[in-house]
């Protein structure tokens, strides 16, 4: 990766523009703008367009496009090279080469989809496009365990973790398999290919791999006729099957020797029996490496004096920047998406203090910023929206509700167009509903919604009024769960919010008037690799349109100015997370109340595996609506074999 090879393909002019809100450029190739790096009243900062070269008349301060990165953001040349061969375009990986590819075929040995292996080690799945060619993704097609059809014809199988690992056994005399996309991935549709068969799982020496060894020996537990994992001896952190193998050639062993010496391990390896589980059911587990940049910081510093979980702190945060940014702040596609979001904080109980974060965040807010900042704390109609949007200036408001229930059932009354003007304004800046006797009419219009509710409550207060429109899958959940740990919680020290007041100062200074983010292409294909292999349920939808919404907002937090893989990456696994959440407290719609109990506890034992009757009723907030609903719910998911009880250890188990 040399220096001219990122200046040719950077667009430099793109660059300064995102850079410096004040350049003027002119006929000649050059342009001009307030330094950034004094205090400047009349523009003295000149740049050459075409080289990238920059001079301040003013402070004197010249250099290169790379002594302008790593004089504006603070970082080191080789940091400044890769943020801009980013930007630009230009890996900074060595060139990828295609090493092998791994054909996953039917039962018939017909191709359906390959994997491919390339140096550096990296991964990647592909399947027919229909035109000789390769679709880098596996939207629509059908995963299936890797050498299938061999796995069909044996009665004993070695499941192991990669394909390499797979044909190396092969070639001893094994049928052995793997799944696609490695450790962590096994799929509950490839068990009833192994009924009936001894299996023999041996992990990669890591906790990857013995997590992923355990995961399948649960799944087959039943299904296979027996279940060993051999623990090889002597493999180093990480090694695997294949480098045992290599190990014995090294000693000068061949392949009938190899083959002996595993087969004896294997005779000597007991059957796996499970352990006796104990259920500890925590909320979901949020992803903690994403709360980075400012919003982290907040959330660090503010969950250090109070009792609410970190997660609630940073996404009170993000949508109260979003919010305040919602008509300035995009990225550069077609759509334009703004980061806006409905935000709601869910918690177990008033323990979380869900409010507590939310109200706080927003204090920190309107304490920071002196205008511009408008929060409505409760609506009662359009008509009520309407007037609270135009006296805001610009049109943009953060409606916070201390418990949602209260807008959902002001949603619920007869005859209310809130309902419909709210759902239309998270995809639109604009609603407008002509009746009788109410007229509203909104345009440029920019909402965004903070609220709290517990689990018991969020599940209990849906119909199908909401459902039915898809207003469910235009929030973002936040689960979280707050600790007892301050009596009398102590002042934050006025000089620690200093700094975090400032950061967010400073990203508000840079989005001046507006800015739409470039997104690299490498942070395009991450993205786009992710989207294609996002399965399709109705938990998905919109997932990706949070995610599009994320990103800028990210991407500021860290005071970037462009969108890169990281963002992306971060992006994706809070998306995928909220799709976990999601499917954790998707809103039941039943018609009575057992046939709502009834959905409560599959989800539970779908989602959680075997559970006691203490715990499912714990969890389905049985003592809310009534043990007689309950344990008529649970009688008659018996009744119809949806449910197993295991009379030894009295827990339910789910019989899909």
């Amino acid at each position: 990766m040399r220096k001219e090879e990122i200046l040719n393909s950077l667009d430099i002019k793109s660059f300064y523009d995102t850079e410096l809100s004040s350049l003027k450029t002119n006929s000649t190739g050059w342009a001009q703008a307030l330094c950034p790096f004094h205090e400047d009243t009349k523009p003295s900062f000149s740049v050459n367009l075409h080289t990238g070269r920059f001079r301040c008349f003013g402070c004197d301060n010249r250099g290169s496009v790379f002594d302008f990165y790593m004089e504006r953001n603070s970082v080191d040349f080789p940091e400044a090279k890769r943020a801009l061969a980013e930007l630009a375009g230009v890996s900074t990986k060595p060139e990828r080469r295609e090493m092998e590819t791994y054909d996953y075929t039917d039962e018939t040995g017909d191709l359906i989809f390959q994997t491919v292996r390339y140096k550096p080690k990296d991964f990647r799945q592909r399947r027919p496009d229909g035109n000789s060619g390769w679709a880098y993704n596996l939207t629509g097609v059908r995963k299936v365990p890797y050498n299938l059809s061999d796995v069909l014809k044996s009665e004993t199988v070695i499941i192991v973790e990669g394909e390499k690992d797979a044909d190396n056994l092969g070639r001893l005399g094994f049928t052995a398999t793997c799944c696609p996309m490695g450790a962590g991935k096994w799929k509950p549709e490839y068990n009833e290919h192994f009924r009936d068969r001894d299996v023999m799982i041996i992990p990669d020496n890591d906790e990857p791999g013995m997590k992923h060894s355990r995961e399948v020996a649960n799944s087959l537990k039943g299904i296979a006729r027996t279940i060993k994992i051999l623990d090889l001896e002597g493999l180093a952190e990480k090694e695997d099957i294949t480098d045992w193998i290599e190990r014995r050639y090294e000693e000068g062993k061949d392949d009938s020797e190899v083959r002996d010496e595993l087969l004896s391990l294997i005779e000597d390896t007991s059957e796996w029996e499970a352990e006796e589980r104990k259920i500890i059911v925590p909320t979901l587990s949020f992803p903690s490496e994403v709360m980075t940049g400012i919003a982290g910081d907040f959330a660090t510093l503010y969950s250090q004096y109070l009792e609410s979980p970190p997660e609630f702190f940073f996404f009170s945060f993000l949508t109260c920047l979003g919010s305040y940014l919602s008509d300035r702040l995009t990225t550069n596609l077609e759509i334009h998406p703004q980061p806006r979001l409905f935000t709601i904080l869910v918690g177990e109980s008033a323990d979380d203090r869900k409010s507590t974060a939310a109200t706080k965040t927003i204090e920190f807010f309107k304490d920071t910023l002196i205008e511009g900042f408008e929060v409505c704390y409760g609506v009662g109609s359009a008509e009520g929206l309407q007037e609270r949007l135009l006296k805001a200036s610009p049109s943009k408001l953060l409606l916070f509700f201390d418990e949602f229930k209260s807008f959902v059932d002001k949603c619920s009354i007869k005859g209310s167009t809130l309902l419909p003007c709210v759902n239309t304004l998270f995809e639109l800046n604009r609603y407008e509903s002509q009746t009788k006797h109410s007229s509203v009419k909104l345009d440029n219009s920019y909402l965004s919604i903070l609220a709290a509710t517990t689990k018991a409550t969020f599940d209990s207060m849906w119909s199908s009024t909401f459902t039915n429109i898809g207003f469910n899958n235009r929030l973002f959940l936040v689960s979280g769960t707050g600790k007892r740990k301050y009596a009398m919680p102590q002042q934050i020290p006025e000089a620690q919010k200093k700094g975090i007041k400032q950061s967010l100062l400073e990203i508000i200074s840079q989005i001046t008037p507006s800015l739409s983010m470039e997104i690299t292409r490498p942070a395009r294909d991450t993205f786009e690799e992710w989207y294609l292999n996002l399965d399709q349920s109705i938990h998905t939808k919109r997932i990706d349109t949070m995610a599009l919404r994320l990103l800028p907002l990210l991407a500021v937090n860290e005071k970037k100015t462009h969108i890169d893989r990281d963002v992306i990456e971060k992006t994706v696994v809070i998306s995928n997370w909220q799709l976990e959440v999601r499917k954790e407290l998707d809103p039941i719609d039943a018609d009575t109340a057992v046939a709502k109990m009834e959905q409560k506890i599959r989800r539970l034992l779908v989602n959680r595996g075997p559970m006691s009757v203490r715990d499912l009723r714990r969890y389905s907030n049985a003592d809310k609506t009534g043990m007689w609903v309950f344990k008529n719910a649970l009688k008659n998911l018996e009744d119809q074999n949806l449910v197993f009880c295991d009379r030894q250890t009295g827990e339910y188990t789910f019989l899909p």
